[in-house]
């Protein structure tokens, strides 16, 4: 099968089988599991790009249709291939849930490892490709996401499912009914100190305010010009912030507060000809299009993108005081550690358990996704100083580490959107620590002679509590 780029995807059993093959002759990888026992679990790739249950997702609109020969070969390769302790693959079984590779294991009095399976059993994202066609890298159903347009959307699929008579969280989860009351069981029965979570996607919510950004980002370029100090800035700020969601859709912004404020700060130097003459016209060329100017969920991929099945979750450990419930997540080639609240959109979120998501070994880090998103789209060039600035220098300076910081900070406590590497996770009864690692990055194509990494932070969990010290 041909995709979208020219390349050729995986379609039977034999393409899968010669995927396994070259990629497990790679000698480092066979080093690294004669060194290390693995407990396995998969993600997307080992079928198709972000699919759910036996849809493929290359393309908007393609899911429409089961692939379920193709499920079933990727199931089988993954089965011959790799070394997981899990029941037999069912050849007699012409479903695509041929395989179930979700299954808990125990550590003495010290863990217990719950590994969940989140594509067999997952629905569709709540906001399907093809509500947003032509949207550039699955941007407004996948990334980037509208919050408000995303819970609506929720709550009627929820909201149908029930009226037929079904399980309302069926349109709209990850794991499914089945592996949902498995995932509760095995959490309520653990009575093991630390309660580990092999998660696949991340827990944790990363928002963005595209509105209170926009306002961050004219502030920025209006305060060097004047010369404000940051008193002056925080309150430019302000004062677009209320312009802008005061600003009526399709309608040409006039910036009254800012006006106002403006000649406040200046002494009545910019008065409203000099404001119209030389400043607006700088706001409105780095302003971002309308559209941008919205509240978003950075990836619906992920469990921002089930919400309700994310609150049920929580809700289950919190109503029964399961403590010590940490996830071990990937994923997202990209390093985050911060705590899952009960509800993210509540009036007094608490939080319930800890996320740490550890990057990607080789693959490009999510702040390369991003920055090529506003580097190609040019609906996206005026977010640019979101993701990233450039030095005088000519270097690059990360930018979109602080963007998630400042919009999410209450839980997220360390960020780093531009590495690869691993983490190390060790237990005593007393505490959790978590060692992450980056690895340096490839230059020309080539890895480096000595990949040897970094240490970027070290976590601690005190036994009993969620709070996170970073070290």
């Amino acid at each position: 099968m041909m995709g979208p780029d020219g390349g050729r995807h995986a379609v039977s059993t034999a393409d899968y089988r010669y995927l396994y093959s070259q990629y497990r002759s790679d000698a480092r990888l066979q080093a690294l599991h004669a060194r290390c026992a693995f407990i396995h679990i998969w993600d997307d790739h080992e079928f198709s790009d972000d699919c759910w249950q036996d849809r493929q997702n290359d393309i908007p609109g393609e899911d429409a249709i089961p692939r379920t020969a193709r499920r079933r070969s990727a199931n089988q390769a993954f089965y011959e291939y790799i070394p997981a302790d899990i029941a037999a693959l069912d050849t007699a079984n012409p479903s695509f849930t041929n395989l179930q590779i979700y299954r808990s294991l125990r550590f003495g009095s010290l863990a217990t490892l719950i590994m969940t399976d989140e594509r067999l059993y997952r629905a569709d994202h709540i906001i399907p490709e093809d509500a947003v066609p032509g949207g550039p890298s699955k941007i407004g159903s996948r990334y980037l996401v509208p919050r408000n347009a995303l819970s609506k959307m929720e709550a009627a699929k929820m909201a149908a499912a029930a009226h037929a008579g079904l399980d309302p969280l069926a349109p709209v989860s990850m794991l499914g009914a089945t592996q949902r009351q498995w995932w509760q069981t095995r959490m309520s029965e653990a009575d093991t100190v630390w309660k580990l979570w092999g998660n696949e996607v991340s827990l944790l919510r990363m928002g963005l305010d595209g509105t209170q950004a926009a306002a961050a980002l004219l502030a920025g370029h209006l305060a060097g010009t004047l010369a404000l100090d940051l008193h002056g800035k925080t309150a430019l700020a302000s004062a677009l912030l209320a312009d802008l969601q005061a600003a009526t859709p399709g309608s040409t912004l006039d910036y009254g507060r800012t006006r106002t404020l403006l000649a406040q700060l200046t002494g009545g130097t910019v008065n409203g000809t000099v404001f119209d003459s030389s400043l607006k016209p700088v706001l409105d060329a780095a302003l971002p299009p309308a559209p941008l100017r919205d509240t978003f969920v950075i990836n619906a991929d992920q469990w921002d993108g089930y919400n309700a099945e994310r609150k049920a979750l929580m809700a289950h450990l919190k109503e029964h005081n399961i403590r010590n419930v940490v996830a071990l997540t990937g994923d997202l080639h990209a390093i985050f550690a911060g705590q899952v609240m009960d509800d993210h959109d509540g009036v007094s979120p608490t939080p319930v358990m800890v996320d740490l998501v550890t990057g990607g070994i080789s693959s490009d880090s999510l702040f390369s996704y991003f920055r090529s998103v506003v580097d190609s789209h040019p609906d996206f060039a005026a977010a640019r100083p979101l993701i990233y600035t450039a030095t005088a220098g000519g270097d690059l300076a990360n930018t979109f580490n602080s963007t998630l910081q400042t919009f999410n900070g209450d839980w997220l406590k360390f960020i780093d959107t531009d590495a690869r590497g691993y983490a190390v996770v060790t237990l005593t009864p007393d505490s959790l620590r978590c060692d992450f690692h980056k690895m340096k990055a490839v230059s020309d194509g080539m890895a480096p002679a000595l990949p040897a990494s970094t240490r970027a932070a070290t976590i601690t969990l005190i036994a009993g509590s969620t709070d996170i010290m970073v070290s």
